[in-house]
């Protein structure tokens, strides 16, 4: 069931960000995202009990993976996403993984 709802959430995504960008630019789309995301996720932690105090040793690879997936990533996605169509974004996303699954193994 989980896999089913993230299907279909990742399906509507890029609708949705399609009729976003007749209201807003990429830039505030993407300000958006995150806001609400980082909401999202702080609300979640703080029902669930989770501790989300980083050691001070992880912090370089948190930074990493953060400027990576909303920065990098997002600025991509939103920026390529303001070219092409909702069908012609969902198949270049789901077929990305193809290139990199049949490359050499060394």
């Amino acid at each position: 069931m989980p896999l089913l709802v993230t299907s279909v959430c990742w399906g509507f995504n890029f609708v949705s960000v399609k009729l976003l960008y007749q209201q807003m630019t990429p830039s505030a789309v993407a300000l958006v995202r995150f806001l609400l995301m980082w909401a999202a996720l702080w609300a979640i932690c703080g029902l669930w009990r989770i501790d989300t105090r980083i050691q001070r040793e992880h912090w370089p690879r948190v930074l990493f993976a953060g400027c990576m997936s909303m920065g990098i990533y997002m600025i991509f996605f939103l920026g390529g996403m303001g070219q092409t169509s909702p069908a012609e974004g969902s198949i270049i996303l789901a077929t990305a993984p193809i290139p990199t699954s049949t490359s050499p193994t060394f």
